[in-house]
């Protein structure tokens, strides 16, 4: 299968996910990130799971460069895409209302 091109609305899925689930104070333990994967496939099943998985590392490197406390275990992937970091912005800033 061919590599996926992310869209801005889909990147942001992903951002607000991750946000919610591994950033924002919570009583309840967060999801294992192969459970947390499974949830973004099937919000978004034309994506292949590693794909998602990826996606999930990326985002792991914006919070790390923000030096955001997460509860997030995964490995960072570099080079993330401007993209991505915009999608992350927009929802640090939605959600932070």
């Amino acid at each position: 299968m061919s590599k996926h091109t992310w869209t801005l609305s889909e990147e942001q899925l992903c951002c607000k996910e991750v946000l919610l689930e591994y950033v924002k104070p919570s009583e309840h333990e967060p999801k294992p990130t192969n459970q947390f994967i499974d949830y973004l496939h099937a919000k978004l099943p034309s994506i292949e799971r590693g794909s998602i998985r990826m996606k999930i590392q990326n985002i792991k490197s914006i919070l790390e460069e923000y030096r955001i406390p997460n509860r997030l275990d995964i490995s960072c992937l570099d080079n993330y895409s401007l993209l991505n970091l915009e999608a992350f912005n927009q929802m640090l800033l939605e959600l932070a209302r």
